[in-house]
Parts: structure tokens; C-alpha cells; sequence
């Protein structure tokens, strides 16, 4: 079993990239997070305890190698002094995997990413023998904006190889986590993490958005909400309560009228 997971600034960082870039329809770079593995028992009507392991892919960042054939040639084989380069800039963060980040496209893999994909696992396998029983991801993100719209929509979406050998890139799950109270703060105060192989510039520092007054509006008015149906529970409760004397009072009356009065 296997699970993707992305930090919840990386998409809005990409579509950042992409806003940055005016004149390219796309960017591309690598991932690069972390790998850990997981054991669980799991019990089922055929089998009392069974293992099971699982294998948890973090994205936490990425780095930008430019436009399309930024690190691969056309037939998608990956320039390997690129990517040994892209590595040390992050260590000890390792490579989890790749994207390409379009704008008003889909989100399904061509053939050359198949096989681009193939060339960066066999090229991160030679460097670290346990790379090379880790799949990499490949992360595929859309960005489409209307036109005097401020809001913009980010579709993405992760493949990985299948388990058995072969150059076919099949959807997997895809789950963000660390998400901020508001997204519009993302999208006006998020700062990437990434390294820019076009400039060379250093790693930017993670800034945090507090968030608007207007959410913490919200919550006050969220617990209030909260308060007053705990209290109506409470109400609900008592009646219920009194409910239930009354219908044992009236089952009792009810016998009593139907037995026959004893003679003195």
C-alpha cells in the first residue's frame, strides 16, 4: 500500500510559478520530501491477523529546472549531472519524484513523461539502492483563471508506476495536509520553499499568514452556535425524561381503570 501526501502551500506555490513565468505555458522540476514505512495489522473474516506495510510519500517542496526539456531530452531520458546538482542543492532531502505544472491543460501523463519517469528512477536508483524499491511520483497540476477573476483553479492530480514492471503511469491518491484557516492568505502571502535553477537563489524562509480578523469573527460566532445547540440538547433531554414519567403514569391509569373495583 502506498500513500501520496503533499504539503498543503506546495499547490498554490506551483501556480504561483506559473503566474511568474508569463511568457511559458508550463514549468517543470523535481520533488523532494520524505519516504517512511509503516507496519499494521489488519483481521478479516478469512484471515485472524494479518501485516501489512505501508509506504508514505511526503512531498514537502520542490525545485523548478525550467521550462519543458528542462532536464530530459525528446525521447525522455533524464540528464543525470541536472538532477545530481538539483539533489545537493536540497540534501539531505531526497528525491521523491517530479512534476510539470501547466496552464489550462489536463492532468494526464503523455508517453515521454512515462518515460521520463522510467530514466529518473533508474537514475536516482543508482546513486541509493533503497531508491530504487521506492516508486517515484509524478505530480501533473492544471491552473486555470478566468478572465478580471481573482480566484484561480488548481487541479492536480499523482501517478506512480504499477508494482509490476512497466512503463505505464496509473492515478494515485493524492492527500494534502498542513491546509491554512484561509486560502486566499495562500495565494497573497505564500512564499516557496523551492530553489530556482534559472536564478540560483537561496531557499526563501516559510512565511506564516495569520490569518484575517474575519475569522476569528467566525469562530466566536461558530462557538456561540455550538453553545446554544448544546443547550437545546440539554432542553431536549429533560423533556424526554418527563416524557417517559408520563407515558408510565398514563400505562399505570390505564390498568387501573380496567381491573374491576373490589366489593367491601
Amino acid at each position: 500500500m502506498v500513500q501520496v501526501s503533499c504539503a498543503g502551500g506546495l499547490l498554490p506555490a506551483l501556480a504561483r510559478e506559473l503566474g511568474v513565468v508569463e511568457r511559458e505555458a508550463a514549468v517543470e522540476g523535481l520533488l523532494f520530501g520524505e519516504v517512511s514505512r509503516e507496519t499494521f495489522a489488519e483481521m478479516d473474516d478469512v484471515h485472524e491477523m494479518s501485516r501489512q506495510e505501508k509506504l508514505h510519500i511526503a512531498i514537502h517542496t520542490f525545485l523548478v529546472t525550467g521550462s519543458r526539456l528542462s532536464f530530459y531530452d525528446q525521447l525522455g531520458c533524464v540528464q543525470e549531472d541536472i538532477v545530481s546538482s538539483s539533489a545537493s542543492l536540497l540534501a539531505p532531502r531526497r528525491i521523491v519524484g517530479w512534476f510539470i505544472a501547466r496552464k489550462g491543460c489536463g492532468v494526464t501523463p503523455s508517453i515521454r513523461a512515462a518515460a521520463v519517469h522510467d530514466s529518473l528512477t533508474k537514475t536516482t536508483s543508482k546513486s541509493n539502492t533503497e531508491a530504487s524499491m521506492i516508486p517515484l511520483v509524478h505530480l501533473c497540476v492544471c491552473t486555470t483563471a478566468q478572465t478580471k477573476a481573482e480566484t484561480r483553479t488548481i487541479k492536480a492530480r499523482a501517478f506512480r508506476p504499477a508494482d509490476t514492471p512497466s512503463r505505464h503511469l496509473y492515478p494515485s491518491s493524492l492527500a494534502t495536509t498542513s491546509l491554512q484557516v484561509d486560502a486566499a492568505a495562500d495565494y497573497r502571502g505564500f512564499r516557496s520553499t523551492h530553489c530556482n535553477l534559472r536564478s540560483f537563489t537561496a531557499i526563501d524562509a516559510l512565511s506564516f499568514v495569520a490569518p484575517p480578523s474575519h475569522v476569528a469573527d467566525l469562530e466566536g460566532v461558530f462557538a456561540d452556535q455550538i453553545a446554544s445547540i448544546d443547550r437545546d440538547m440539554m432542553e431536549l433531554k429533560e423533556l424526554e425524561v418527563q416524557l417517559q414519567r408520563a407515558q408510565i403514569e398514563n400505562e399505570v391509569l390505564r390498568k387501573l381503570s380496567q381491573s374491576p373495583l373490589e366489593e367491601s
